[in-house]
Formats: structure tokens, C-alpha cells, sequence
């Protein structure tokens, strides 16, 4: 079981690690991309899906994702294709999400792990969009319900299930199954804490981490989990640390 305790070593020391997750929250700054990537993404103009998403983001994470105007049209263009099912998925967080519940996409009735899978399937036949890749974008585009992996991720997700589980739709729904287990993990441990200082009332989990590290936007707990699968497996970070000094009174 993982702990709040676990989970809030991951979300300090990832802030460390990485520098304060600068690409990151840059991109999560840029409301007028975003808004329009998300709601209306044939308006986006490849050139910004060239600089902002690809540059800006993924290759600062090494996906090697091609800058091409050629593959910025080409990953719009399945952007464009899969907004029917992102928008049947708009209301669902990570950790409350209902994978079998159904939702209507261009007239037929599927379920949220279906819409799910036509996400992701559809996204790696993008030439030169990796499974990396293909969690990141999927993850800026529906922040609260995809959680990014990366290939020593997606290897322990593999070794965990001892079921051949490859890259597909299928794997990545089950991934976010196993995703929402240790969120609400994580989430019920955090409210019995005690807490230094206190939460406000009604303050969630992904909401104190983000005060506490002064994330401006807000993170997701889906963001979270990434950070906390990148600190352990990524990085083979134990936390908490065996020792550590006690913060004086």
C-alpha cells in the first residue's frame, strides 16, 4: 500500500530532481493554447504544436519526437480524430473515474475504457509517437484522468502482471486501473493524517501538495502519480529515506 507519506517524498523530491518542473508548468501557463488544444483543437496552428507542445515539452523529456512540420500536421490532425472521445471523457478524474461506465461518442454508446483505448491506439499511429510520448500528450490534453508513463515504467508495469502486457490501449486502461488504486490509497491515508501544517477544510490531496510546493497552476493528483512512478521506478528512489533529519519545532 502506498502511503501519504511515500507519495508527499515523491512530490518534494521530484520538484528537486527536476527543477522545479519548469517545462512543465509553463506549458500548464499557457491557458489560450491549452483551452483551444482541448476544446477546439482544429483551430491549433501546427507551428505552435511545433514549438509549444513538442519542443517546449515533450523533447525536454527526451520522447525524440520529430519537429517536423510534417509530423506537427500529422499529430494535430489525430488530436482532431480523437476530441469526439476526449470530450466524452472531460468530466473523469483518475482517482473517481468509473472505467465501465458509458458515454456516447458521435452517436454510439462505448464504455470509458473504450473511449480510453481509441485514445491511445490512435495516438501512437502517429509515426514517431512513442508510448511516451503518447501518455504526455494524452495527459496535457485530459490533465486529471491520464497519468504519463515512460519506458522503466512501462517495463514494472510489464513484470508486475507477468502478462506480456504491451504498449496498447488495452494495457494503458489497465495501467490507469491499477493508477486509481493507489491514488485513493494515498488519498484516504491522507485525510487521517495529521498534517503540518493542517489542510483547509475541503482541501484535497493534489491541492495541499500543490500550496505546499507553490505549483501555480495547481497539479492533478494524476500528476502526482507520474511524479511518485518516476521518483520509485524511474529513478529507484526509496522513500522515505531510511534516515532523515527531524524538522525542529
Amino acid at each position: 500500500m502506498t502511503t501519504w507519506t511515500e507519495f508527499a517524498w515523491c512530490a518534494f523530491l521530484y520538484k528537486a530532481i527536476s527543477g522545479g518542473d519548469q517545462d512543465y508548468q509553463c506549458l500548464m501557463q499557457d491557458v489560450v493554447f491549452l483551452e483551444t488544444i482541448r476544446n477546439d483543437p482544429s483551430r491549433v496552428r501546427w507551428i505552435d504544436i511545433r514549438d509549444k507542445l513538442i519542443t517546449g515539452f515533450l523533447n525536454k523529456w527526451k520522447t525524440r519526437v520529430s519537429k517536423s512540420e510534417p509530423t506537427a500536421r500529422a499529430l494535430k490532425a489525430q488530436i482532431v480524430a480523437i476530441h469526439p472521445f476526449l470530450a466524452s471523457l472531460s468530466p473523469a478524474d483518475i482517482d473517481t473515474v468509473n472505467f465501465g461506465q458509458l458515454v456516447t461518442v458521435t452517436s454510439a454508446t462505448i464504455t470509458i475504457s473504450d473511449a480510453i483505448k481509441e485514445c491511445y491506439d490512435r495516438m501512437l499511429e502517429v509515426k514517431g509517437i512513442g508510448p511516451t510520448a503518447t501518455g504526455k500528450i494524452l495527459h496535457v490534453l485530459q490533465p486529471k484522468l491520464f497519468v504519463m508513463w515512460d519506458a522503466p515504467i512501462l517495463s514494472d508495469f510489464q513484470q508486475q502482471h507477468h502478462l506480456g502486457i504491451d504498449d496498447s490501449g488495452t494495457a494503458y486502461v489497465t495501467y490507469l486501473q491499477n493508477m486509481q488504486e493507489v491514488a485513493r490509497q494515498v488519498t484516504q491515508d491522507f485525510v487521517s493524517t495529521v498534517l503540518h501544517p493542517p489542510a483547509q477544510p475541503g482541501e484535497t490531496l493534489s491541492a495541499y501538495l500543490s500550496a505546499r510546493l507553490e505549483y501555480d497552476p495547481p497539479k492533478t493528483i494524476a500528476k502526482y502519480l507520474d511524479e511518485y512512478n518516476w521518483v520509485t521506478i524511474t529513478n529507484d528512489v526509496k522513500v522515505p529515506p531510511s534516515w532523515h533529519p527531524e524538522k525542529s519545532s
